[in-house]
């Protein structure tokens, strides 16, 4: 079979690889389908993705989809089913947790839901004749005029089963590399991110890693990593890759036997940061995480509030935030502290308490994201409970750059939030994202500098219409 991968991209902010689509890449051409992928960015219309999907005339069209991104996805099947019969099937962590709306639009055949690799592979089966698409675990479907799914599918316990992601079928010039990279002073070769790891036994409410993982976690060997990498570094000339993994040290005796793994390699030219939560790691495991070329560690810090970490159930103490940073200050290792504004709940005091915390981590970059209640999360579940979600929000404003859920009314608690984002802006907010959120929300305090004749303009345009050249800005 011919099938045709979309990844509907919304935004130019962060330029990752596709990795999801590209492991599904990868386990289709091993079974012997044609295999081409489109990174559909907002620059490209649906008439650009129509025409290369036509040229291709493929068998099957898959798509993946954030929350952030189902409506377009749904724009482009819908383009597709104007010129083609062609079936058309959407997966990712939105069809996951909401299979029955997505299955509601008439451009949709079939949903994945949880891991797709097996699963596409199988309904690939399924449309040659080879399988009833009624024994296809994992999926949704049509029946009878009715949507009808199967049984759950299994985890892929053996994560080294699964080939290297297709990475050759993306024009690599096309990425950006990450800011933190760029900041480190290093001159970089095309960045990659890799993952270790699927799965977080972790219950942070509103964290949707388990809608496709699960909270079962599973890992590859620290050869079959090594391998991936010493094919990156060899082959494709990489020397940064940024593990997207959600607590990269969670297992110690992984990462130790992974580090000494690279040390005994000698790879003094690879470099490479990820994920981690403060209290999974201590001094000793990072002196020998950078002896192995780890240049960043960033932490999701969420908020200086003990009540509000509480509300979070992120299950973590400020105490060991606080040693986590100042151990990577001792050793000379870059961090990156993620933070969620607006939880509901949040006080005046938590803001004044996060405020005082983030300079006392003092982390060399970081970034402020709207507290936003996807779907098949807790939090998501507390929103509709407490009525605080606005009311026909479309999801291509779920970006957690705009807020989703109802202002509040204390004008104290705006303000705090305010100055948090002013006095921090300059000094510490390197990821785009964060200038995005500061200039959507507190314009007059976005001035015009370096030659931004109307920075606002600018961002909303990356955040909404995916117009290109940040680049230039950064």
């Amino acid at each position: 079979m011919r099938v045709f991968l979309i990844n509907p991209r919304r935004q130019l902010i962060r330029m990752d690889f596709p990795l999801g689509l590209l492991y599904l890449a990868s386990v289709l051409r091993e079974d012997g389908h044609e295999v081409k992928l489109m990174d559909a960015l907002p620059t490209k219309s649906a008439d650009d993705v129509i025409a290369k999907m036509k040229k291709f005339r493929p068998d099957l069209v898959g798509f993946t989809a954030t929350t952030f991104e189902i409506e377009r996805a749904l724009e482009l099947a819908k383009g597709i089913k104007r010129v083609s019969y062609v079936p058309i099937v959407i997966g990712g962590v939105h069809a996951s947790a909401e299979p029955k709306s997505v299955l509601e639009n008439d451009c949709v055949d079939y949903v994945v839901k949880g891991e797709g690799e097996r699963t596409i592979k199988e309904l690939c089966e399924s449309l040659t004749g080879d399988r009833d698409i009624s024994t296809v675990n994992g999926i949704g479907y049509h029946e009878d005029g009715k949507i009808a799914f199967t049984e759950p599918r299994d985890l892929i316990d053996d994560l080294d089963t699964l080939p290297f992601p297709a990475w050759d079928l993306v024009p690599w010039e096309d990425y950006l590399v990450y800011p933190w990279i760029k900041v480190c002073g290093l001159k970089t070769k095309p960045t990659l991110t890799a993952i270790t790891s699927r799965g977080c036994p972790f219950h942070c409410t509103f964290c949707g890693h388990q809608v496709v993982w699960s909270r079962h976690v599973r890992r590859r060997s620290p050869e079959n990593v090594i391998s991936e990498l010493k094919y990156l570094k060899e082959d494709m000339d990489v020397n940064i890759v940024k593990f997207e993994d959600g607590n990269f040290t969670l297992d110690r005796e992984w990462v130790e036997e992974f580090c000494l793994n690279l040390i005994e390699l000698g790879w003094h030219d690879l470099k490479w940061g990820c994920n981690t939560r403060a209290d999974l790691i201590d001094f000793e495991l990072m002196e020998l995480m950078k002896t192995a070329g780890c240049i960043l560690m960033e932490f999701g810090v969420e908020s200086g509030s003990e009540s509000v970490l509480k509300a979070m159930n992120k299950e973590i103490s400020l105490e060991s935030l606080k040693n986590a940073f100042s151990n990577t200050r001792k050793l000379g290792i870059k961090t990156q502290a993620s933070f969620i504004a607006e939880y509901p709940g949040e006080t005046y005091d938590d803001v004044i308490a996060t405020k005082k915390f983030l300079k006392e981590i003092n982390p060399s970059y970081c970034y402020i994201l709207a507290a936003t209640p996807y779907p098949g999360t807790a939090f998501n579940r507390l929103a509709k409970e407490k009525g605080i979600l606005k009311k026909d929000i479309p999801y291509d404003m779920w970006s957690s750059i705009d807020s989703v859920l109802e202002e509040t009314e204390d004008h104290a608690l705006k303000e705090a939030q305010r100055n948090l984002y002013e006095e921090n802006f300059f000094t510490k907010f390197t990821i785009p994202s964060s200038k995005m959120a500061i200039a959507t929300k507190f314009p007059d305090i976005f001035f015009v500098d370096s030659g931004l004749l109307n920075p606002l303009r600018l961002f909303r345009n990356l955040i909404h219409d995916g117009t290109f050249g940040i680049t230039k800005y950064l």
